[in-house]
């Protein structure tokens, strides 16, 4: 695929039951071109939804694009990121993301095209710690 992407061209479905609480919304925005190469997700998380504990076969970025997104790497605190900042995770770690309690949260993930290992859904209490 060659020449601009428009994120208003893309597909854009809801999160599955299983993976997410919450209302959350995603759109490829470039579907990975070869096997192991990088795939682009546009992601709209409503407050206080987010993402089950998954592992990732490959490093992840996030850059949130609006709101804050919370975060977390299994055994860690919580973090808040901004608009208009990055978030690494490590391939193979056990995470989460989502908007917080009171703001909608949208990100980029860039990841590479491998599989997603979902996991249980994430706690209030481990959500409340954000």
């Amino acid at each position: 695929m060659s020449g601009p992407f428009r994120i208003a061209e893309s597909k854009t479905v809801a999160g599955r039951a299983d993976y997410f609480t919450g209302k959350v919304c995603l759109a490829d925005l470039m579907p990975p071109q070869s096997a192991g190469a990088v795939a682009y997700k546009w992601v709209s998380f409503e407050p206080g939804a987010r993402t089950n504990w998954h592992v990732h076969a490959f490093a992840q970025d996030l850059y949130v694009v609006a709101g804050i997104c919370f975060v977390q790497i299994e055994g860690q605190k919580v973090i808040q990121v901004q608009a208009g900042e990055m978030y690494h995770f490590p391939a193979g770690v056990l995470h989460w993301h989502g908007a917080g309690p009171t703001l909608p949260c949208i990100h980029l993930a860039i990841n590479g095209d491998g599989a997603t290992d979902w996991k249980h859904p994430v706690s209030s209490e481990e959500y409340a710690a954000g």
